[in-house]
């Protein structure tokens, strides 16, 4: 899918009863995604053009990201309602924000985070808008505890964001599955392994995995709620994450993870409307959901090509504090011009962050190809010792990407024939794309942490966590690879 992106749509989309032989998936690149948008005007009808991001972000809203030291966070996460019930002042610009023009219904943003609509407020703002907060005092007061004597707390750090328009898959009408009879039936999990899967939802009536639950408060507004959870939907803003997209993509994602992980539980996370297009408070408060909720994987096959978000990036080092480990898919060849592209030039987030979070892991698809079509072997030394090998019967093949590279950004590939994922949902079907890979390798690492779950979440350092999992994973390396993935890394599944 895509956070910014995923499997884009097709012109024409298949029923369900009926799927092409190949479905191949494409992140939406900024023109298609400038086209998706404006092909849907009723829906989407406060979209703006902006710098940074993915380019496009949602008239009249921003969000303002206020960043604590770990210490002051560890006591607001304990405070109900902080930090939109505790703000005595917000001004953003010069404009000063009353109480009522802040998304107090969108609690599941986290403490740090608030959601922001009013009139105008996106009209000239930049990076170097001046933002200012003032917090009522609480009770106990905040305070730091550094050999000094406690100081209150009174101006954290600010930042604003545009919230952002991220887009993935295509549409069809919803599957109109008994989700009452369905959550009434469960009884809440005790897992072995959580996997959080943020996509489109899921459709309960072809999907064939266990599921995590938990009887919970509404999480956007803390109000109870009379059913039970196995995840949510942030688009509906209900308990029933159905997946009305037209390729079921977060439906085949969640069976993807789950076929490689049968004794964990998989949580629903939607965040993406059936156009495929979400936003990026729907991503962070599924991000958040994930984290407060101690899911122990988490899986994002979705991507968007464009700058860094900074406050996608605190996101996941939240839950890398939480030794939660996170898989992003890298993109795909078809994302503009049917090559696999280099995201160490196009960058692809959150699959970037790879380079510097230890707790993201990103992941494209690879392929063999005959070893004699590899240009390496054609010159120099490589030739003589090419038609030796030849000679003496001892050809392979050499591995290529199928989709997206970086030797800096992708830190495994996952090798499968021609780059043909088999199709969980129709048996005799195949899948290519990055959003596919992916969850081969979270339902991998959910099987991994339940093997080693006292000593992850006892002893192994949290900067530790992707260096620990790639150890336990069956990694192969190939000099063919080094190139295009990190270390030339990859695994079969």
């Amino acid at each position: 899918m895509a956070l910014p992106q995923d499997p884009e749509r097709p012109e024409k989309a298949p029923s369900r009863g009926k799927r092409p032989e190949i479905l191949s998936g494409t992140f939406r690149s900024p023109d298609r995604l400038r086209d998706t948008l404006k092909q849907n005007p009723r829906r989407y009808t406060n979209v703006i053009e902006v710098a940074g991001g993915s380019g496009f972000a949602v008239r009249d809203e921003l969000l303002i990201h206020l960043t604590f030291d770990d210490a002051v966070l560890d006591k607001v996460l304990d405070l109900e309602g902080f930090p939109v019930k505790f703000i005595q002042k917000l001004a953003i610009g010069g404009t000063e924000i009353s109480k009522t023009e802040l998304e107090e219904s969108c609690l599941c943003l986290g403490p740090e985070t608030i959601l922001v609509r009013k009139e105008g407020i996106t009209d000239g703002f930049n990076d170097d808008t001046p933002l200012s907060v003032e917090l009522e005092s609480t009770t106990p007061p905040l305070s730091i505890k550094s050999g000094r004597p406690p100081q209150l707390i009174d101006q954290p750090k600010i930042a604003g964001s545009y919230n952002y328009y991220v887009s993935g898959d295509a549409v069809t009408p919803a599957s109109g599955e008994d989700w009452t009879s369905f959550l009434a039936a469960l009884t809440p999990s005790t897992p072995r392994a959580t996997i959080a899967v943020v996509d489109t939802g899921i459709h309960i009536g072809m999907a064939n995995v266990g599921y995590w639950s938990r009887e919970a408060a509404n999480p956007c507004s803390g109000e109870s709620f009379p059913a039970k959870q196995i995840g949510w939907d942030f688009v509906e803003r209900d308990a029933q994450p159905d997946d009305d997209n037209a390729y079921l993509h977060g439906t085949t994602v969640a069976q993807l993870a789950f076929g490689q992980s049968p004794g964990a539980s998989v949580m629903i996370l939607k965040a993406f409307d059936e156009e495929g297009i979400g936003q990026l408070d729907r991503i962070l408060c599924a991000l958040w959901y994930a984290r407060k909720n101690k899911a122990h994987v988490v899986n994002l096959s979705f991507g968007y090509y464009g700058e860094e978000i900074p406050v996608l990036r605190r996101f996941l080092e939240h839950l890398g504090k939480n030794k939660t480990i996170v898989v992003a898919a890298a993109g795909n060849h078809t994302d503009f011009d049917g090559i696999p592209n280099d995201i160490g030039v196009r960058k692809f987030y959150p699959a970037c962050f790879s380079a510097d979070l230890p707790n993201v892991l990103a992941v494209t698809t690879v392929r063999c190809e005959p070893e004699e079509a590899c240009p390496c072997n054609h010159g120099g030394l490589q030739k003589f010792w090419f038609a030796l090998r030849k000679a003496l019967g001892l050809l392979s093949c050499y591995l290529v990407p199928h989709e997206n590279y970086s030797s800096q950004y992708v830190t495994l590939g996952v090798l499968f024939e021609e780059g043909k994922i088999p199709n969980p949902l129709h048996p005799g079907g195949y899948l290519e794309g990055s959003s596919f890979s992916t969850p081969v390798v979270a339902g991998k690492l959910a099987a991994i942490f339940s093997d080693n779950r006292s000593y992850i979440e006892n002893t192994l350092p949290a900067d530790g966590l992707r260096n620990f999992y790639l150890s336990k994973l069956s990694v192969r390396h190939h000099h063919s690879l080094l190139a295009f993935v990190r270390n030339g890394r990859f695994i079969k599944p």
